[in-house]
């Protein structure tokens, strides 16, 4: 059994092929899907205490950041439409905020930072285990998602009939690139844009 992390536009349908497929996974809840936002932040508002806590704290140049992991398994406050959509793959609602605390150099003072986000789960997990996997999924989705969304203007993409498949061509055009080791994916876009039959000399990947 494998955990994955699914980008937030993927719907129950992805979950429900996930479970079936024996596996289980962790989806991160963005604006675009305000109800389940509120729903999450709801969760952990009214339960008074979470089933578990991580705190770990990590300091680099100029840089302090304090990450706490919350997880949440008592989902009786979700709303009646909610839990009918999700109510069945859905088993833990994870909460996780960072504290930064960045050192300017031109004010000579300490800039503080908070920012909290949270994440639904098919699977129970301690905050310990949680904390991992979502320290997994960042080095996942700066070096794979951002430039999909940046690069490849994913964010953006009108497309919903489908939506899965091109998801994995721009990971599978991705990892062509990388294999070649493009280092600027925008740049070289650009030129294959300019000049089609380029794509057909990458030597790896194909």
């Amino acid at each position: 059994m494998r955990v994955h992390f699914r980008r937030p536009a993927l719907s129950k349908k992805t979950l429900k092929s996930v479970k079936k497929s024996g596996n289980e996974a962790i989806i991160q809840v963005k604006g675009n899907q305000q109800r389940l936002l509120k729903s999450c932040e709801q969760i952990a508002v009214k339960n008074k205490k979470p089933k578990s806590r991580f705190i770990s704290k990590n300091k680099g140049r100029n840089r302090i950041e304090t990450r706490e992991v919350e997880t949440f398994t008592s989902l009786k406050y979700l709303p009646k439409k909610i839990r009918e959509e999700w109510g069945k793959y859905l088993k833990m609602v994870i909460k996780v905020t960072r504290k930064k605390k960045e050192f300017n150099t031109r004010e000579n003072g300490w800039v503080k930072s908070c920012e909290t986000s949270y994440y639904i789960s098919t699977i129970n997990l301690t905050a310990k285990e949680s904390a991992k996997a979502v320290r997994q999924h960042w080095s996942i989705e700066n070096r794979n998602h951002y430039v999909r969304d940046v690069a490849m203007k994913e964010d953006k993409s009108r497309i919903r009939v489908g939506a899965d498949m091109f998801v994995r061509l721009r990971s599978f055009s991705l990892n062509i690139l990388r294999a070649n080791k493009i280092e600027n994916i925008s740049q070289e876009l650009y030129k294959n844009g300019l000049n089609i039959s380029r794509i057909f000399g990458y030597t790896k990947g194909l």
